[in-house]
C-alpha cells in the first residue's frame, strides 16, 4: 500500500510537469511579435529595414523628425497592419524617453543623422546634437526604460577614411584612422 502512495505521488509529479511543459510552450507559441523601433525611418536604408523586418513578423514603428513638408515619401507604400509611423525627435530626450518606455522594444536602430557634408558646415551644432547627442538620448532611454533592447547603430565608412589595410579600425592609440577622406574628418 505504501509502495501505491509513492506511486501516485510519482504520477502526479509527472502529470505536473507535463502540465507546465504544455503551457510553457503555448507561452512560446503565443509570445508576442517583436518590436522594432527605426529612428531615421524615412531614409532609403530605413525603408528597406522596415519591409526586411515586416517579412520576418516584426512590428515596426518607425520615427521620423517633423518636418514643415512631408517627408514620408520612402515609406507610404508600407501597407501592413504591423507598421506604425509616429514623429519624435532624437535630439530631444524626453521625446525618445517616451517611444523607448511605450514600445518596449525588442529591437532598436538608428539611422537617424545628418549626413550632408555641406549642411555639417554651415549647422555644426545642429550635425553634433543629431549625431552625437541624439545617440546618447537613444541609449540613455534603453538603459533606463528597456534595458533588454538590442541597440544598432549606423554610421558612415567615411569616418574610417582610406586605410582599407586596416579594416576599417580604430588604430593602436584609441584614435580614428590618420588618412580621412573627407576634410571635415581632420
Amino acid at each position: 500500500m505504501e509502495e501505491d502512495i509513492k506511486d501516485k505521488g510519482f504520477w502526479d509529479a509527472i502529470r505536473k510537469t507535463d502540465q507546465i511543459l504544455k503551457e510553457t510552450n503555448k507561452m512560446i507559441d503565443d509570445k508576442q511579435q517583436q518590436t522594432a523601433v527605426i529612428f531615421g525611418v524615412t531614409g532609403q536604408d530605413g525603408s528597406y529595414l522596415s519591409e526586411l523586418l515586416i517579412d520576418k513578423g516584426y512590428e515596426v514603428v518607425g520615427v521620423c523628425r517633423r518636418c514643415s513638408v512631408d517627408n514620408t515619401e520612402r515609406v507610404k507604400h508600407i501597407d501592413s497592419p504591423d507598421f506604425t509611423l509616429i514623429e519624435g525627435d532624437i535630439t530631444d530626450a524626453s521625446s525618445v524617453a517616451q517611444i523607448i518606455s511605450g514600445y518596449s522594444p525588442d529591437e532598436c536602430y538608428n539611422l537617424a543623422a545628418m549626413s550632408h557634408v555641406a549642411t555639417s558646415f554651415t549647422q555644426p551644432s545642429h550635425t553634433f546634437n543629431v549625431n552625437a547627442v541624439g545617440v546618447l538620448n537613444i541609449l540613455e532611454a534603453i538603459r533606463l526604460y528597456s534595458s533588454d533592447t538590442k541597440f544598432y547603430q549606423a554610421s558612415s565608412s567615411e569616418m574610417f577614411g582610406n586605410n582599407y589595410s586596416l579594416c576599417q579600425s580604430l588604430n593602436n592609440n584609441g584614435g580614428f584612422v590618420e588618412d580621412p577622406t573627407h576634410k571635415y574628418q581632420d
